[in-house]
């Protein structure tokens, strides 16, 4: 299912990022928090997921 994301999301896309190109998650701080909370909070932001089976993935062809 594609859909938008949520609060909630931010650590699976954390692990998504880490998957696809980064070196390490950052580490868990107000500083993260709240700049994820912008994000989500802004209208004009917008993240769009694909969730499989209860789990934002990538689609599993693609790899």
């Amino acid at each position: 299912m594609v859909r938008e994301a949520v609060k909630e999301d931010l650590y699976e896309l954390l692990d998504l990022s880490l998957f696809l190109h980064e070196k390490n998650i950052p580490e868990n701080s107000s500083r993260l928090e709240n700049t994820w909370n912008a994000i989500i909070e802004d209208e004009n932001h917008h993240i769009i997921v694909n969730e499989i089976n209860g789990k934002i993935e990538i689609r599993g062809d693609d790899f």
